[in-house]
């Protein structure tokens, strides 16, 4: 039983140190000519857990994430039966190791909404981008159409 325990402390400070160092790492974006709203609530955003490295694709080599596990949420309804219908956009970080982590909604038309769309990626797993033949973490972005 003690050893269990042991176990399972070990496992849980190992897990927070890796969410730990993610937390302060290179987090790469992609950007046009010039930077967009998106790119601007990008910075906003998870600029305060990470550091961010615009890039601008025809100078680089990228691939972006390809996802591999997950789905979409189902649109919710009311108590009296109708679909709640609406918009969620979310930008969020693709870890190297493929995880969907710290997602944020940018634009919504209704907060159960959010909560659904953030809800639905904690499941998602990706093949992780590339720059320049390396695995990266990276910026994403996600609409969800309710």
């Amino acid at each position: 039983m003690m050893k269990s325990i042991i176990v399972a402390l070990l496992f849980m400070s190992f897990t927070l140190s890796a969410t730990a160092a993610e937390t302060r790492g290179v987090v790469f974006n992609q950007i046009d000519e010039e930077p967009t709203e998106l790119d601007k609530a990008v910075h906003d955003l998870l600029g305060k857990n990470f550091k961010i490295v615009d890039f601008r694709g025809k100078e680089r080599t990228y691939s972006k994430p390809v996802p591999r596990e997950g789905s979409m949420p189902n649109a919710p309804f009311t108590p009296d039966g109708r679909r709640i219908s609406g918009y969620v956009l979310v930008v969020y970080v693709v870890t190297t190791e493929g995880r969907a982590i710290e997602p944020h909604a940018v634009k919504t038309t209704d907060a159960r909404l959010t909560d659904l769309a953030l809800g639905a990626m904690k499941g998602w797993r990706f093949r992780p981008g590339q720059l320049d033949g390396k695995i990266v973490s990276t910026t994403a972005a996600q609409e969800f159409h309710f």
